[in-house]
């Protein structure tokens, strides 16, 4: 796998488990945590 590969792959997956996390009312994601994982992941 390439490094963009990779890092789409990691995006996904961490939004797949926000996405989980809601639908099971997991609590609150802090917007300072998404904002940092969207931005790890398009370096």
């Amino acid at each position: 796998m390439t490094d963009v590969e990779n890092r789409s792959h990691t995006l996904l997956t961490c939004i797949d488990g926000l996405v989980f996390d809601r639908l099971v009312s997991g609590g609150e994601v802090p917007r300072e945590a998404f904002e940092g994982l969207v931005a790890a992941a398009l370096r």
